[in-house]
Order: structure tokens, then sequence, then C-alpha cells
């Protein structure tokens, strides 16, 4: 894809792992530097036909509960790390 840019501090967060437990992760919100990147389309293609097979394995209850699993962006806790520039 290209090189990228941290454009805001990095953070600590919950996050649910592929066996469903919650751990808590680094996040690192980055940005390409290149202004158009464009994807090939079966890339985007791919990745959506990907998460509607997993969706689709799940009943009602189950997207209900991953849907409420989400931690909105005002719960993330920002952690500063001198070592790291924007």
């Amino acid at each position: 894809m290209g090189q990228v840019k941290l454009i805001e501090q990095s953070f600590q967060e919950i996050q649910e792992d592929t066996q469903g437990i919650n751990r808590k992760v680094w996040v690192f919100p980055i940005q390409l530097l290149a202004k158009n990147v464009v994807l090939p389309k079966n890339i985007v293609q791919i990745r959506q036909e990907q998460e509607m097979k997993k969706a689709g394995g799940l009943n009602y209850e189950e997207l209900k509960d991953r849907a409420t699993k989400v931690i909105s962006i005002s719960n993330k806790r920002f952690t500063k790390n001198e070592n790291i520039s924007a």
C-alpha cells in the first residue's frame, strides 16, 4: 500500500480476539502518505465477501452481541508516549 504516518497519539483499548476473549491492545492511528491510492476492485470485493460469510454463520443473538461489544471512540484511553512523534 505504501508509507504511512502516525496521525494521532497511540492508545490502548480493550478488543475481543478471535476466541471471544477480551484483551488490551495498542492502537496506532495511521494514514497513508500517498494521496491517491486506488485499491483493486477484487481486493475490496474479497474483503466484503469474507465479512458477509463470517456474519452469515451467526444467528441474530450472536450478531447483536458482537454489535454491543464494540467500544465507542469516546471510551478510548489515550496514553502519551514520548518516543513517538506525529
